[in-house]
């Protein structure tokens, strides 16, 4: 092909309702998880715990747009639901 599939502004609408709900952070206990784990293990650095935290964040988040969904919820974190304002089709694929 020789057109590129997404454009930087189909991206963003894409990333929207995920971008959204991490706007509101939540407590982060995975990550703190994460990181209790890797004071225990001591083999692994503290730049490898940074992005394991950030990735079971990101995982974490995107099961919640799809938590969402499934519960009909209104509300996370004191926010109106990423679905509501989105659809869910679209939550869907971002999540």
């Amino acid at each position: 092909c020789s057109k590129p599939l997404a454009s930087p502004a189909s991206d963003l609408l894409l990333q929207a309702p995920f971008s959204y709900l991490c706007s509101n952070p939540g407590k982060n206990i995975r990550s703190e998880l994460v990181k209790l784990y890797a004071d225990v293990d001591n083999k692994v650095s503290s730049e490898d715990v940074d992005g394991l935290c950030w990735i079971v964040e990101r995982i974490h988040a995107a099961s919640l747009l799809h938590d969402d969904i499934e519960d009909q919820s209104r509300s996370r974190r004191g926010a109106v639901c990423s679905h509501l304002l989105w659809g869910v089709a679209q939550t869907i694929n971002t999540g």
